[in-house]
């Protein structure tokens, strides 16, 4: 599955350990993992990645920072809690973050759960009696699993969403934990990639496999071939002279969440075809997309959906929209007109349902 999620009514520490392992990390009360994500006007594989405590040792550059922020500041490590001033800094904080946005600390780290489901700690930093940087991590048995970092935007010259990083493996190493999973990385973006200044790093494969982080060239994504089949059917749209747009679609996991009864798109990347029966319904679009999990093209009409956006209760960071990337709402499959098995046959179909209205008026539609 490109995504999948988890939503437990209990986790115990070796359990959350294996999810880890799995590839799974932690939004709200729930574990979610996805092969790709559509941030910053781009599509992009995700990499988890993680660190091994046992035997390691801090470079000579992150010994500097350790010692440097040591000598000037407090840091204290305990369980997690939101109070006023943290939520302070996860305002302030907002602006740096990528994708969507919880409006709260609490939402980000709870989501307006009750309980103790998983074991989260923080680490605080104090300049004086001054609260300036806090970071998340969870506990498993024998895993560490970071969650996020705020700081004031003061002190961004001490480098503090690394600081608390290192004060976070440096704890996990005096407490004996073997793994600190710091979150993922994307492929050919590099917004993320102060996470592979640890060092001893490795990366998850989706097959289940953890490897070291010289072998990732050698990887094939997911996402590699939904750009594929994506590629073919544009070359038999052109062949055919059909118009058409290509759009990234961040709202695509929302398709993979089973208690929602919406027919919601779940691709990443699909195909708006362009034509004049549009305005028959002018909400109406005709896409075509790639469903991986089913290795096949689906032909469809789609409408835009903005209640469910309304309910997120997200915010979007400032490039969310930019580029490729759809900014009509989500996105329901109002008609599946056809699944084919190969990009010409899709595009045949397709071909037929645009140039002959009086097929599609009378409903005769396969």
């Amino acid at each position: 599955m490109l995504v999948e999620y988890y939503f437990p009514q209990s986790i115990s520490p070796a359990r959350l350990d294996r999810y880890l392992s799995g590839g799974w990390f932690r939004s709200g009360p729930s574990l979610f993992r996805t092969q790709v994500l559509c941030l910053e006007g781009g599509v992009f594989p995700v990499v988890n990645i993680r660190t091994q405590l046992e035997g390691y040792t801090f470079s000579k550059s992150l010994r500097k920072i350790l010692r440097k922020n040591d000598e000037r500041f407090r840091v204290e490590v305990g369980m997690a809690s939101v109070d006023a001033a943290k939520e302070s800094l996860y305002t302030q904080h907002k602006h740096r973050f990528k994708g969507f946005i919880y409006e709260t600390l609490e939402e980000f780290l709870f989501s307006g759960e009750i309980g103790d489901l998983f074991d989260t700690w923080e680490v605080r930093v104090y300049d004086q009696l001054e609260l300036i940087a806090v970071s998340y991590f969870d506990r498993g048995k024998g895993s560490l699993a970071s969650l996020l970092a705020l700081f004031h935007p003061a002190y961004e010259s001490f480098s503090m969403g690394l600081y608390t990083m290192l004060k976070e493996v440096q704890y996990g190493i005096e407490a004996g934990f073997k793994l600190y999973y710091p979150g993922y990385i994307l492929k050919d973006f590099s917004g993320f990639d102060y996470k592979l200044r640890l060092g001893y790093n490795q990366y998850y494969n989706w097959k289940g496999k953890w490897r070291k982080m010289d072998r990732l060239s050698e990887e094939l994504f997911s996402l590699d071939k939904i750009q594929y089949s994506i590629e073919n059917v544009l070359k038999h749209l052109d062949a055919l002279g059909i118009h058409y747009q290509v759009l990234y679609y961040p709202f695509f996991a929302m398709g993979y969440l089973e208690m929602i009864e919406e027919d919601f798109l779940r691709s990443v990347i699909y195909i708006k075809l362009d034509h004049a029966k549009r305005a028959f319904d002018p909400n109406l679009q005709m896409v075509i997309e790639y469903v991986i999990e089913e290795d096949l093209f689906y032909l469809s009409w789609v409408r835009p959906n903005h209640d469910y956006v309304d309910m997120m209760n997200a915010e979007f960071s400032e490039n969310f929209f930019k580029g490729q990337v759809v900014d009509e709402g989500m996105l329901v499959r109002d008609h599946l007109l056809c699944m084919e098995n190969s990009a010409s046959a899709v595009v045949a179909k397709a071909a037929r349902f645009i140039h002959e209205e009086d097929t599609f008026l009378t409903g005769s539609w396969l």
